[in-house]
């Protein structure tokens, strides 16, 4: 396992996103998916880390999937989103997402909830999951929120970055672990703890999970402002 000395969380960055949505997207092929998510990664670059509102995105290839494509976007609010969608922008990327190559393609958008930070929160990613979960409403995904953060042992897990819950209108529920490499979390699944919280996340669940796991293609941050520029 890679060794990452424990880091701090930055102390600046960018502004905390209220809104955040994420694209995922089956290809036809895993060379359809290669060619897909670097063309999003250069039109996300292009046309929304200009754009009023915009926080960051990440485009992520799936790693036991090998054809999907996840787009993560944070924004500072659902309207700023809304907003860009409107326009050029928001035209070039829809086309990307529903364009050749895209056999499926969801799209979940939702607000962050507290999540937990491992020894790691800084280290750059080698392995994320996004994991989809149907819960059947906000009261419930609140309730799995509340479950990730038990259990101090995760904070000190080695190798685990931070998890972040999100949740949607509709009680859809996506959470975002990240760690420093595959070997981090394969450790992480075995870990008889991590199998003791299985049965409490199932009683709340109203379908089956969709989980992708990716790496982390391309990070896209907000272009700060030339100072004495409007």
């Amino acid at each position: 396992m890679t060794q990452h000395a424990p880091r701090p969380a930055d102390g600046a960055g960018p502004p905390t996103p209220g809104y955040v949505t994420f694209s995922t997207l089956r290809a036809d092929d895993r060379t359809a998916a290669a060619e897909l998510a670097r063309a999003l990664a250069h039109e996300t670059r292009r046309w929304l880390r200009h754009r009023e509102g915009f926080v960051s995105a990440r485009i992520h290839t799936g790693v036991d999937t090998a054809a999907a494509v996840v787009v993560r976007e944070e924004w500072r609010s659902r309207a700023s989103h809304r907003a860009a969608g409107e326009d050029a922008a928001g035209a070039a990327l829809r086309a990307l997402l529903t364009g050749p190559g895209v056999r499926e393609t969801s799209v979940f958008g939702g607000v962050p909830e507290e999540g937990i930070a491992g020894p790691y929160p800084s280290a750059p990613p080698g392995l994320v999951c996004v994991a989809t979960r149907h819960l059947g409403s906000p009261t419930n995904a609140r309730r799995l929120a509340g479950l990730l953060r038990e259990g101090d042992w995760k904070r000190h897990f080695p190798g685990f970055i931070s998890a972040t819950p999100y949740i949607g209108d509709e009680g859809t529920y996506v959470n975002y672990p990240q760690w420093t490499d595959a070997a981090a979390f394969d450790a992480y699944m075995r870990d008889p703890r991590n199998a003791a919280g299985q049965p409490g996340i199932a009683e709340l669940e109203v379908a089956p999970p969709e989980i992708v796991m990716c790496t982390v293609l391309d990070e896209v941050i907000a272009r700060t402002p030339t100072r004495g520029t409007k």
